[in-house]
């Protein structure tokens, strides 16, 4: 925002008898908002008795200012290779971010998002299951690193499915394991891992004389070391391959959803207090594991599963499974579905006006009411070039993260990027306010010049 003002106020001295009243005010109105502006930046505009006329520095200074707070987004990967798209949750508008740390190389073979790590940090992660190995980028200190995975006797193998959540790692190896190493699990012996476990079946399989060596889907788990993620095994499942995985944190305590290739069984397993807990749930390849609040969503075009963690409980039973049916839309077509950060998304095209929305409602509303009937969706700015976007992908490319304010700074429709990126070829700026480059936007209709 300060780029942008500063750039507008050069603009309208270039010939300010023409364009400081006509239409620098229109343009102050419509695309600057004051409060976002840096203190450094108000004060030195300050000094400008003409703009005195259209801003109330007095107003503007004496108002609470924080540059460094941080908001909910919205991010997904652009089509150049360090930028981002960013749905800021707060102003509900979206901008570009920019990173010079981001690797090229990782663009060309990973080029969406994999994952977040928490909603509340500004990292994301992008998976290479080729080199086994994750790049996190820290969008706030623009700063990117490559993990690699390492079990515990030093090798690295192939990582199939992938979940992490603030410090914890999880991850899914196929790998062949003799019967003699199976007493690897985790669990205390007293908790009945029911026929899912590897180890029962194992167990059968020599007493009936057969086979020692066997494919095992083994989970992982690990912890950031320097260059690499140390991973230990957790357990491993025989006859039940495993579809997704998703980590998450409740009151302090790691937890971890599996899916199953059968589609008939979930299991939720407690790291920290060593217990698992197997639901009889039908799933089926259009269902999407994500974590909640204080569980696990899982959800696909017709209805959600919400798997809620009972704390209190001091039932055998850890969770509450309960099953809420979506509502589409008489007059829409191609509704999708998103979670993200406890909140629903919901993507539309209205068939009579023959355009396209995007909503948000709170989760906390439709367990409430425990239906998405007369659920209140708030409508969210959509782009055309999004917007197309999302007719197919929209699950694989919007993940949610919280960045400061500060950088939050260009808009998506900003004109200057939108030529820079003609010129250049791709849509990274270098430009700062003291230039004098052309500016233009075919959107608006309207060129800037210096001349």
């Amino acid at each position: 925002m300060d780029l942008k003002i500063n750039f507008l106020v050069r603009w309208a001295n270039a010939y300010p008898e023409s364009r400081m009243n006509d239409v620098f005010k229109g343009l102050l109105e419509t695309t600057i908002d004051l409060i976002d502006l840096s203190r450094s930046v108000l004060e030195a505009l300050s000094k400008d008795k003409r703009l005195k006329d259209f801003i109330d520095f007095e107003e503007i200074l004496g108002s609470p200012r924080n540059e460094h707070a941080k908001h909910r987004v919205l991010i997904m990967k652009s089509y150049s290779d360090k930028e981002f798209w960013c749905l800021d949750l707060e102003r509900e508008k979206w901008f570009i971010v920019t990173s010079r740390s981001y690797d090229e190389e990782w663009f060309c073979r990973n080029n969406v998002i994999s994952g977040s790590r928490s909603t509340v940090l500004s990292e994301i992660y992008f998976m290479d299951k080729v080199s086994s190995s994750v790049q996190i980028l820290d969008l706030e200190r623009d700063t990117c690193k490559t993990y690699n995975f390492v079990i515990a006797d030093r090798r690295t193998k192939a990582v199939q499915l992938f979940s992490m959540v603030e410090n914890v790692y999880v991850v899914e190896v196929i790998e062949k394991m003799n019967v003699d190493r199976l007493n690897y699990t985790l669990f205390s012996p007293e908790v009945d891992l029911s026929s899912l476990l590897n180890y029962i079946s194992c167990q059968r399989t020599m007493k009936s004389g057969g086979c020692c060596n066997i494919d095992m889907s083994t989970l992982y788990i690990g912890t950031m070391d320097n260059e690499c993620i140390e991973m230990s095994r957790i357990l491993g499942f025989e006859g039940f391959g495993i579809s997704q995985i998703c980590a998450n944190k409740v009151n302090s305590r790691t937890i971890v959803a599996v899916l199953f290739k059968t589609k008939k069984h979930v299991s939720v397993l407690d790291i920290d207090n060593r217990k698992i807990e197997t639901k009889q749930i039908e799933t089926d390849d259009s269902d999407k594991l994500e974590r909640c609040e204080d569980g696990f969503v899982i959800y696909n075009g017709a209805r959600c599963i919400c798997l809620t963690n009972l704390e209190l409980s001091t039932l055998s039973t850890k969770y509450d499974v309960k099953e809420i049916l979506f509502e589409n839309k008489d007059d829409c077509r191609h509704s999708k579905y998103l979670f993200r950060g406890n909140n629903w998304y919901r993507y539309y095209h209205e068939i009579p006006q023959d355009r396209y929305q995007f909503e948000t409602a709170l989760h906390n509303d439709v367990i409430s009411n425990m239906s998405f009937k007369k659920l209140e969706w708030k409508p969210l700015p959509l782009p055309g070039q999004i917007s197309k976007l999302f007719n197919q992908h929209m699950h694989d490319l919007l993940f949610q993260i919280s960045l400061p304010k500060s950088k939050l700074l260009c808009d998506i429709e900003c004109p200057h990027c939108k030529f820079a990126g003609r010129a250049t070829g791709n849509r990274e700026s270098t430009w700062s306010s003291d230039t004098d480059d052309l500016y233009y936007d075919d959107g608006y209709d309207y060129y800037f010049d210096s001349d």
